[in-house]
């Protein structure tokens, strides 16, 4: 859950990206763009923004794992081939 606070309301983002702005106890479903308010269109962008943060945060950490998974493979084949290379001498 994302939530984005802005000048004392709160705007959620839940699993299934339903964005809610709360203002006191009344809750909004922001679904129709044009139809919100200047402070709900902001914090919808923040709640956009954080998003896709989060998206370019996950994909780098698996490049990240598949990047150290390869360069643990490179190694472990050179240091095959160094052994093999010795004990053919």
């Amino acid at each position: 859950m994302v939530v984005t606070k802005y000048m004392g309301d709160y705007a959620f983002a839940d699993e299934d990206c339903v964005a809610r702005w709360y203002q006191g106890n009344k809750s909004i479903l922001l679904c129709h763009y044009e139809k919100m308010n200047d402070k709900q269109a902001r914090a919808l962008d923040c709640i956009n923004e954080w998003t896709r943060f989060q998206e370019q945060k996950q994909k780098h950490m698996k490049e990240v794992a598949e990047f150290r998974k390869t360069q643990q493979s490179r190694m472990r084949k050179s240091t095959e081939q160094q052994i093999d290379e010795a004990f053919d001498l």
